[in-house]
């Protein structure tokens, strides 16, 4: 599989808090999208998931999407796809083509990361 975005992915570690591992993919996202001078967006397996947590807030105005609703109002310069289910994940990488896309792995049940190395993920 060839992707034809940037890819890089964040692995499922004992201990490590997802909080911890989203702000890494959201640093890494943020400065792709910057390189771009486009926004980054955010793709959950459910818009309403994170409603109320400070650390996603500024994504979910119209930079939130999801299998129910793959739509964004901008133009991604990068898209984090935090603890995707594989419908998040074709959502994503949908709307990363041509950008950058980073995911955050979650361990089950959804062992993402020998998808995510045939994309070229680093």
């Amino acid at each position: 599989m060839v992707s034809d975005f940037t890819a890089a992915w964040v692995p499922y570690q004992l201990g490590r808090e997802f909080a911890a591992a989203a702000v890494a993919a959201m640093r890494w996202a943020e400065d792709q999208a910057a390189r771009r001078g486009l926004p980054a967006v955010l793709v959950t397996d459910r818009k309403g998931e994170y409603h109320g947590e400070a650390l996603f807030e500024s994504y979910l105005n119209g930079r939130h999407a999801s299998p129910r609703s793959p739509r964004v109002n901008v133009r991604p310069g990068a898209v984090i796809a935090h603890v995707p289910t594989p419908g998040a994940l074709e959502v994503a990488t949908r709307l990363a083509r041509g950008n950058a896309l980073v995911v955050v792995e979650h361990p089950s049940p959804w062992r993402l990361g020998r998808v995510l190395s045939i994309m070229g993920a680093r």
